[in-house]
């Protein structure tokens, strides 16, 4: 795969939820909902399943994975919506390297967003995940995890204005005789995170795309 087809920094997109199967059924703040439907662009659900092994798929198997959703016409007074960050980068072998990447939050005017709850991932060099927001120069933590720990949803109450600064910071050891890139596949390494918010004041707001502040490759701080 051409390691160009992954730029660095920020990523955002419209990813609603996200589950793996050593974690616990994940029930939605009472009040709070995704919106599908009606007038807007969320007009598709897509539910996509990633495997680690399938070589017992054949012409006989029969896959049965999926999931159960709860759904309703009357809308919910709270609608949600999740950030999905990522950060880019390269672990050289035996090295302690922090990757991590920043945007700027772009919300409407007198728009306040809260943060009901975050998710990390890594794969298997990850040994801490942290998130933050700033504000006015002054860090809050949104969240932090060991991403070896099964894959949930995390509460947690921190609120983003415009122009609020995320920063995910994600921590890997590298005990491997190779470095290992951030990439899509499993002998790749992942750092990523998913905040979930809803709107104080009862307002849509869909997924929406963040600036990233970091213009190099990636930034790292590495040590033996």
């Amino acid at each position: 795969m051409n390691d160009k087809a992954f730029p660095n920094g920020t990523v955002c997109d419209g990813l609603e939820y996200d589950w793996t199967e050593d974690v616990r059924e994940y029930h939605l703040p009472r009040g709070l909902g995704f919106k599908v439907g009606g007038h807007g662009d969320e007009q598709v659900l897509v539910i996509q399943v990633h495997y680690s092994d399938v070589s017992r798929f054949d012409e006989s198997f029969r896959d049965r994975t999926g999931v159960k959703i709860t759904f309703t016409r009357e809308r919910t007074p709270k609608l949600a919506g999740l950030i999905s960050l990522g950060a880019y980068g390269v672990i050289p072998p035996g090295h302690l390297v922090n990757i991590e990447s920043q945007c700027v939050v772009h919300l409407p005017e007198d728009t306040t967003l809260r943060i009901a709850s975050y998710m990390v991932h890594t794969h298997d060099l990850g040994l801490v995940v942290t998130d933050y927001r700033v504000r006015d120069g002054v860090w809050t933590e949104i969240g932090q995890r060991c991403p070896q720990l099964p894959k949930e949803l995390v509460p947690t109450d921190v609120t983003l204005q415009d122009g609020d600064i995320v920063v995910l910071r994600c921590l890997f050891y590298n005990d491997r005789d190779h470095e290992v890139k951030i990439g899509m596949t499993h002998q790749d390494e992942m750092c990523i995170t998913r905040l979930l918010y809803y709107d104080e004041n009862g307002h849509f707001l869909p997924s929406f795309d963040c600036d990233t502040l970091s213009p190099s490759d990636y930034a790292t701080r590495t040590s033996r």
